[in-house]
């Protein structure tokens, strides 16, 4: 009789928690510029649509801070997409300023002074931070609206 030990039986349950959830949702699109990884999927089990939105996606986040959003709606995307062109048509105007706070995420004009100006995205404690450029910024939105939101 062999004894499995119980390093190997974790291991063992993670690798099918894994094959379960990935059996869970079908990724439609995927987009990645590095900072933002976005993901639009398809939830099998209810038969819905999600728009993931990781935009720090770092090994050092504490357990009790997020780096990432799941949008679950028609309104609730194209709301994310109207703040995010909002931020992103205020960074050429100099005296304005962008500030728009969700309950799970805030968009807004960053400021890095010698650095440039950027578009950020934070979580609601604005504990996690990332930043894109114009030119990423515009990327981003582009994949957004390509997104026919509750369609494969």
């Amino acid at each position: 009789m062999t004894i499995l030990s119980p390093k190997y039986c974790v291991t063992c349950i993670a690798i099918l928690f894994a094959f379960h959830v990935s059996a869970q949702n079908s990724i439609i699109k995927q987009f990645n510029n590095g900072k933002v990884q976005l993901s639009y999927q398809k939830a099998v089990a209810s038969n819905t649509y999600e728009l993931h939105v990781v935009y720090k996606n770092d090994q050092i986040i504490y357990k009790e801070e997020t780096d990432s959003l799941v949008l679950h709606n028609n309104n609730e995307v194209a709301d994310f997409i109207n703040g995010f062109n909002k931020t992103i048509e205020s960074l050429s105007d100099d005296k304005a300023t962008v500030y728009i706070e969700k309950p799970s995420y805030s968009l807004f004009k960053y400021d890095k002074g010698i650095v440039g100006i950027f578009v950020a995205i934070s979580n609601p404690t604005g504990n996690v931070v990332t930043s894109n450029n114009k030119a990423e910024a515009m990327s981003l939105l582009n994949f957004l609206k390509s997104i026919e939101f509750g369609k494969e």
